[in-house]
Parts: structure tokens; sequence; C-alpha cells
């Protein structure tokens, strides 16, 4: 509806509600004071014309008022492209991510393998008894020509050596020549000290003298 018809609308809201308002005055007079009979027929026209602008003209502005919809406002909005942004730049390549480094398990230490345990090393000839010659070892009460072989097969030439004997070296030497204890019995250690350091003992005179073998 136009400016126009709204006016026009009004206009014949307002002839309407004095109309109204003439017809209340003409049933309520004579019943009661002109001027209340007056004042109540305005108030029936004016309320009259509200009631009917309100019912007929209102609607009809708000259609005037509102714009009419465009086909372009009809058509939703397009999706924003997803391959470019706004100004045409193509979209960054995803970043390939870094492979995994693999991890290497170390190798394992193989364990050191189980020393053999070492022989019995024969006693030491000092330089002096290499240099001069071997002792006779007959002169060791116990001791025979087929021990004294035995001894120096094992290395044992001189009465220094045997003087120096300790605990294992008696044990060893024991289990070498199956005597059973017979070195400590025998006294070989206490003769052999004697002997190397220059004495004589009584059983190493008769061997000198040929007494014994």
């Amino acid at each position: 509806m136009t400016q126009n018809d709204t006016k026009t609308c009004r206009m014949i809201c307002w002839g309407l509600g004095i109309v109204g308002g003439l017809i209340a005055f003409f049933l309520l007079n004579g019943g009661m004071a002109t001027l209340l009979v007056l004042i109540l027929a305005v108030v029936v026209a004016v309320c009259l014309g509200f009631i009917l602008i309100k019912a007929f003209c209102a609607k009809d502005e708000a259609a005037a008022v509102a714009p009419p919809m465009t086909p372009a406002a009809r058509t939703p909005a397009a999706a924003p492209e997803t391959g470019a942004d706004a100004k045409g730049a193509a979209p960054k390549a995803a970043e390939p991510e870094a492979a995994p480094v693999a991890e290497v398990e170390e190798a394992p230490v193989p364990e050191a393998a189980a020393e053999p345990a070492p022989a019995a090393a024969p006693v030491e000839v000092p330089a002096a008894a290499v240099s001069t010659g071997p002792d006779d070892l007959k002169k060791l009460k116990g001791v025979g020509p087929k021990i004294e072989e035995k001894l120096h097969a094992a290395g044992v030439t001189r009465f220094a050596q045997i003087a120096t004997w300790g605990a294992d070296d008696i044990a060893k030497m024991d289990e070498l020549l199956s005597f059973r204890g017979r070195i400590e019995r025998d006294g070989w250690v206490e003769q052999a000290k004697t002997l190397a350091a220059g004495g004589e003992t009584e059983f190493a005179k008769r061997v000198a003298d040929g007494d014994v073998y």
C-alpha cells in the first residue's frame, strides 16, 4: 500500500470513529447531562478510531515500510572456495611429516668367556742356580735318584728354590709327586734352607761320603 492509501485508510477509520461517537451521543443524550454525554461521545470516537487504525491500517503500513526481497537476496550466499583464498592465492601445501627415526637396538655385549684356571707355574729358578748348575737334591732326606729326576722335570734344581716353598708350593709338589705329606714329614724346607746357606746336615754328610747311595 502506498502513502496515499495509508492516509485514506486513516481518514476512513477516523470518520468511522466520529460516526460511532455521534451514535453514542444520541443514544446517551437525555439520560445524562449534555456535557458528560459529549465527553463520552468524544472518548468513544477517539477509541474507535484508534482501534480501527490498528486493526486495518497498521498492517498495511508495515507491509509498505518493509522493502521487497530481491532475487539476489533470496539466493543463498555462495560457500567460500576452499581451493584458494580471497586474493586468489593458492593454498599452502601441507608440509610432509618427518619420517620417524627407527630405533637401532644395541647389539648385546657378549659376556666375557670364563677364563680357564691358570696352570700351576713351576718354581722359578734363581739366576745364580742356572749359572752354577743344579744342586745335589739327593742330600735332602727323602729325595732319591727317581724323586730328583721328577723335581728336575718340574723345574726344581736348587736348594734355594725349596727353601722358599710355602704351604701352596708344598701342596702342589705333594700332589705332583704323590707324597701325601712326606715333604713336611721329612722337613725338606728346613733342610734346604740349611744347605742353601752353605751349611751341612747329618744326612747330607752321609750322602757326600757315599754311605747312602
